[in-house]
């Protein structure tokens, strides 16, 4: 029984050797062929859609703390206490615009004892233009009865030469009224002096300075 077992086993290995050899020849011959055939597909259907705007999931959010990377101190142009607050922290601001109110009354005060000032210092511009003004006329009128004394003196005297002449006068008294008319003419070059240094000084300009400074 053991032999006839052995048999058999044998001949199923070489009844697959020869099945395996004659396979390897069939394929052989198939590959040496003078033509080749040539397969053709049928073409399959494709779906399409048209294009939309579509949802792919729930956006990522995270919270938290943005820091700017350069930053800038804000400082107000006046003192005082801060009653209200229009910009919290990390709000959007522009140029003008109020981030905070802060308590008026002191600077209301400052602004008041300002406009006293100012309107002291305008009062008090137009008192010395008014006094230079008057100085003006005062000056010029006094020029004026100089010229009068003057024009006076010089008559008399030439009155008086002729009469000396004449023989109506003494030179003792021609020698008075030429002395009257020198004084006339000192006066009258005396006269003109006040009123050109009053025209040409500057008294004006520490009025203007302060009104200035007070505006």
């Amino acid at each position: 029984m053991k032999k006839d077992s052995q048999w058999k086993t044998k001949n199923k290995i070489k009844v697959l050797s020869l099945l395996l050899t004659v396979s390897v020849i069939i394929g052989a011959g198939c590959s040496n062929g003078s033509q080749s055939e040539t397969v053709e597909l049928n073409p399959r259907s494709i779906k399409t859609e048209m294009i939309k705007k579509q949802k792919i999931g729930a956006p990522i959010e995270q919270v938290a703390e943005v820091k700017a990377g350069t930053t800038l101190d804000v400082v107000a142009k006046a003192n005082g206490e801060v009653v209200n607050v229009l910009k919290k922290r990390g709000e959007y601001v522009e140029k003008g615009d109020v981030l905070f109110i802060i308590d008026s009354k002191q600077a209301e005060i400052v602004r008041r004892k300002s406009e006293v000032a100012l309107q002291s210092a305008q009062e008090t511009l137009k008192k010395a233009e008014d006094d230079q003004a008057m100085n003006h006329k005062n000056l010029l009128d006094e020029v004026t009865r100089a010229e009068n004394a003057l024009q006076n003196a010089k008559q008399d005297y030439n009155k008086l030469r002729n009469d000396f002449d004449s023989g109506l006068s003494t030179q003792h008294m021609i020698d008075q009224l030429k002395q009257s008319v020198e004084n006339a003419e000192m006066n009258l070059k005396s006269a003109q002096n006040k009123l050109s240094a009053n025209d040409n000084s500057n008294s004006l300009a520490s009025y203007k300075t302060q009104l200035e400074a007070a505006s």
